[in-house]
């Protein structure tokens, strides 16, 4: 499946994503670090910070929180 461009930045793809510790599924930009909860909500004006989300549960901002991958 062909990825989808960051619809916030326009500078990167989208990428699949799991957090390692909670094992949720989200989508992030490599770029902005946009990122959806819900690939089908992918679009600039429904995303989250992805520093932001990783820290509400208490994880670090980091990328190594994350199990990438490189298709969605």
């Amino acid at each position: 499946m062909a990825l989808s461009l960051c619809p916030r930045c326009e500078q990167d793809h989208v990428l699949a994503a799991t957090i390692k510790k909670t094992a949720q599924r989200i989508w992030v930009c490599p770029e902005c670090e946009a990122a959806w909860l819900d690939e089908t909500a992918i679009a600039a004006p429904g995303f989250i910070d992805l520093g932001t989300h990783l820290k509400a549960p208490g994880l670090t901002a980091l990328w190594t929180e994350l199990d990438v991958s490189e298709a969605r």
